[in-house]
């Protein structure tokens, strides 16, 4: 099944109602998240990933002349909007290739946030979950999670979204990318000059790459594992470089 925001059939009939053209650059990064973490496929209409917000049209010359040569402005990939939903794209998309869940894992929606405009589910895979939650509304809103259980792992992408107990609150547009921490423990790079992307767990084999940010084909490692005092874990480079060893201390 393809998951899409646009294609060249709404972009043209759309036309100034464009979600990017009448929205903030917000609002399509809230719904890229749905879209990219959901099950399926997901698709990229020429220019969503740059936020294109121009009048579109795949009519030529001759159906329709005031229409014509209407196509996407590539410039938008150097301003401030278009650059912001580019870094969004390339962070869903990797999550796809390197985090089953999303891949191949289950879905079930999570009713709880619906009043409050709140879309959100929750992907499985063995016994690990995912919560995967946006505000598709330009207000602050909260709702109480009583559909699965309150996640209390590492989040994976957030953004004006945090828990409270039970209570989930986001500004407008936000939305969080969080694991349930089924394992009882997690990883993540909070502390001093910490570096690592957690690809995911799966029992006691933790999936890990480094964070090459802006670096090329090299960088240190540097993480914290919290809450697994009494476990033998496994740790496994994803690293497309192949990796190096990972030290302790």
């Amino acid at each position: 099944m393809f998951c899409f925001l646009d294609n060249h059939d709404t972009a043209t009939d759309d036309w100034e109602k464009r979600f990017d053209r009448a929205l903030p650059v917000e609002a399509g990064n809230a719904a890229f998240v749905l879209t990219f973490l959901r099950r399926g496929l997901p698709l990229v209409f020429n220019g969503n990933e740059i936020a294109d917000n121009s009048l579109n049209s795949f009519f030529g010359p001759v159906e329709h002349p005031a229409r014509a040569a209407k196509t996407v402005d590539w410039a938008r990939a150097q301003q401030p909007a278009g650059r912001e939903r580019l870094a969004l794209v390339r962070k869903l998309a990797d999550l796809r290739h390197h985090d089953r869940i999303f891949s191949e894992g289950t879905m079930a929606f999570v009713p709880d946030g619906e009043g409050t405009n709140v879309l959100a589910f929750v992907r499985r895979l063995g016994d690990r979950e995912v919560l995967v939650a946006a505000n598709l509304s330009g207000l602050d809103v909260s709702f109480e999670l009583k559909s699965c259980r309150v996640p209390t792992g590492r989040t994976i992408l957030g953004r004006l979204a945090r828990f409270e107990g039970a209570t989930c609150r986001m500004g407008p547009w936000g939305y969080l990318v969080k694991e349930v921490s089924a394992e009882g423990f997690t990883v993540d790079d909070e502390i001093p000059a910490g570096n690592v992307v957690v690809d995911g767990i799966e029992g006691d084999t933790v999936r890990v790459r480094p964070d090459l940010r802006d670096s090329p084909d090299w960088i240190y490692w540097a993480f914290r594992v919290k809450g697994a005092a009494g476990r033998t874990l496994t740790f496994r480079s994803t690293d497309p470089y192949g990796g190096g060893p990972v030290g302790l201390r």
